[in-house]
């Protein structure tokens, strides 16, 4: 029973104009809270929802194709992301250590090989998520010491 009372406070909240909701350790598998997501934000196109993927976006069939039905889920995986049912790549520029963004997007080393270095996006792993929303707040600076 509380199970069902908290499917149905989530789909309350996402009923409510511009509600915002975001998402980190879901890997939308579950079909009966897509099917509750979708509802909500097919009947409230001010609302939205941003999971942060822990693993490349390929790894995600289920969200991949709740995102393109649904232009008010944006998804961010470690590879690339969906924003109003557009998929693409992150940026190759080397964001340098830009405050609390340091820890949410880096630069690694290209599997396929040569100079070039392909960005990467952290925010789907609860220890960076956790580090980025502490910075964001001033209790903790970026590299793990405290803000001044």
């Amino acid at each position: 029973m509380p199970y069902l009372a908290m499917i149905d406070r989530l789909r309350t909240f996402i009923r409510k104009p511009s509600s915002v909701l975001v998402v980190c350790g879901f890997s939308f598998r579950d079909e009966h809270l897509n099917a509750c997501l979708l509802e909500g934000l097919t009947g409230s196109p001010r609302s939205a929802v941003f999971g942060l993927l822990y693993a490349k976006l390929g790894d995600y069939p289920e969200a991949i194709k709740l995102a393109g039905t649904a232009g008010n889920l944006s998804l961010m995986a470690l590879d690339g992301a969906i924003i109003g049912t557009r998929s693409g790549g992150w940026d190759n520029r080397d964001p340098g250590d830009t405050g609390i963004w340091s820890g949410a997007v880096e630069l690694v080393a290209n599997p396929a090989g040569g100079a070039s270095k392909v960005a990467s996006f952290h925010l789907g792993d609860f220890a960076r998520l956790g580090k980025f929303l502490a910075a964001l707040i001033g209790r903790e600076a970026p590299g793990g010491g405290h803000a001044i």
